[in-house]
């Protein structure tokens, strides 16, 4: 899925889960809001946390272990995504990915993030 294609179906209020796979200092520095989070290294010991009802978009820095985390959750029952390019896409199209503040609860309670425009 592209960036384009993540931000449409946001703003049009699909039932998305969004899970964030990369390490916490890479997310403390920007992440989608609403996004779920658990670094790749942890997925299949809490990959029961996610609802296989949901589509779960990943994302990660570039795409690369994204790409292995949502061919993780399909070999598991889930329906999975990669998000193209990772989050860098995402900023490189002008959405908004905020540092995560310290009041933010990073456990990725969210289930999408609010809408941003460009």
């Amino acid at each position: 899925m592209t960036s384009a294609q993540l931000k449409a179906r946001i703003e049009r209020g699909d039932k998305l889960l969004i899970l964030d796979v990369r390490q916490e200092s890479e997310r403390k520095r920007a992440h989608i809001q609403g996004s779920h989070f658990i670094p790749l290294d942890r997925l299949s010991e809490r990959c029961h946390e996610l609802d296989k009802s949901s589509e779960v978009v990943v994302y990660c820095h570039l795409g690369g272990r994204s790409a292995r985390a949502a061919a993780f959750l399909i070999q598991n029952g889930y329906k999975a995504v990669n998000l193209e390019g990772g989050i860098t896409a995402w900023v490189d199209c002008g959405y908004h990915a905020p540092a995560l503040s310290s009041s933010e609860d990073d456990s990725g309670q969210g289930t999408s993030p609010a809408p941003h425009g460009k």
